[in-house]
């Protein structure tokens, strides 16, 4: 959106289900330097501004200001303003349209939505035409994000990815005891969502590396400091793909009987926008087991419609019914995926997840001051790095 502005236009302008950021707010100059009698780029304010949905911020590679050469005959009397935004339309429909089994990333198999599918298409059709629709994000990133993020299926994991999830939460639950009253759970709930938390992210760090590259995954699985300081600034996943940062957080769901919703914290998903991040990559699972499913991405902008409901802890969440939740984002009927998740071959016990999961916060000071650390490392790396410590961990519970 373009205009003549100080100040933001009025939210009934927007598109629906748009956020929209100012993106001239100290714009270099480009191109011809100023004339002599205007006043520096630096001090001038600048009346003419673009926004841009924060869906489509990772594409933008950079804004500014093209000063004017003359104010007379073929000169314009305004200094031209632009944001630029990399974007790829792949041209190849047969690639861009088929859904095939997904057997080019290891252990996910499943296929690409009819949704999907209509949403490449419409790509190629703006590709063809030589213009672009930016409705949404959807809209435009299925070719230019990759298939991967649109997909949905099933993924293994083995037994090792769950003794390296209960390691890193364990550590993940003791750097968190700073974290504000209001945000605990108790120890049993604190526990369980870092465990859930960690595994999400670690699914996620996998199934993208096998799309994009190990050295192209930017991850932020654990911190020392916990919930504080900088890593309040950080998102859980940063993809480089080619000239821009694709943002994401991980989303995981692990069932169990008496749960009925799916739930983002309020703080932590508006937190997430002003970060920068697109969406969430959500996972279905249950502790444990060796089959969870992963879903398509969830834009910043869908969870804007959910229901906001404080559990009685003074710290709202965002939550929609898991039998709403599992057809459109998961491509399937939550009862027989819920059956199906449950009834996949345990890969590691609860007990012995939980347990590990203890012993790695007793040893938390320990290995802090140690040379263990996972910043940096790929997913292979992440999990044996973990697996090293489980015997000491285990012992430690």
């Amino acid at each position: 959106m373009t205009g003549r502005h100080t100040a933001p236009p009025p939210p009934s302008v927007f598109p629906a289900g748009s956020r929209l950021t100012a993106q001239l707010t100290g714009p270099l100059p480009r191109g011809t330097p100023p004339l002599p009698e205007e006043v520096s780029p630096a001090n001038v304010r600048w009346t003419h501004q673009i926004w841009v949905d924060t869906r489509a911020q990772a594409l933008m590679t950079q804004a500014g200001i093209a000063r004017r050469a003359r104010k007379t005959k073929d000169g314009t009397d305004h200094d031209a303003a632009w944001v630029d935004l990399d974007i790829n339309l792949d041209p190849q429909p047969k690639t861009a349209c088929q859904a095939k089994p997904r057997r080019d990333h290891p252990g996910l198999q499943g296929t690409i939505s009819a949704a999907r599918k209509a949403s490449y298409r419409a790509c190629v059709r703006q590709a063809r035409c030589t213009r672009l629709d930016t409705r949404t994000l959807r809209d435009v990133s299925a070719p230019v994000f990759s298939r991967t993020l649109w997909a949905t299926g099933n993924v293994e994991i083995s037994r090792d990815e769950w003794l390296a999830t209960a390691v890193i939460a364990g550590l993940r639950v003791a750097s968190n005891q700073a974290r504000a009253p209001h945000r605990s759970r108790g120890a049993q709930k604190n526990l369980l969502n870092d465990i859930q938390g960690v595994a999400g992210e670690l699914l996620a760090i996998r199934i993208l590396e096998a799309e994009y590259g190990a050295g192209q995954v930017e991850h932020a699985i654990l911190h020392w400091s916990g919930g504080t300081g900088e890593v309040q600034e950080k998102v859980d996943i940063v993809i480089r793909h080619r000239s821009w940062r694709i943002r994401l957080e991980g989303k995981c769901h692990l069932d169990e009987d008496n749960k009925r919703m799916f739930l983002v914290n309020r703080t932590a998903h508006q937190r997430s926008a002003a970060r920068g991040a697109v969406g969430y990559l959500p996972v279905l699972g249950v502790l444990g087991r060796a089959t969870a499913r992963v879903g398509r991405l969830v834009e910043h902008a869908e969870l804007d419609g959910w229901e906001p409901h404080n559990y009685g802890y003074d710290d709202v969440a965002l939550r929609r019914p898991l039998r709403e939740v599992a057809p459109e984002i998961f491509a399937a009927e939550w009862e027989e995926l819920r059956a199906s998740l449950r009834s996949s071959p345990e890969a590691a016990g609860g007990d012995t997840i939980r347990g590990l999961a203890r012993g790695a916060m007793n040893r938390f000071e320990e290995l802090r001051g140690s040379s263990f650390e996972l910043a940096g490392l790929a997913h292979t790396e992440l999990i044996e790095r973990a697996l090293a410590e489980s015997r000491a961990c285990w012992k430690a519970r």
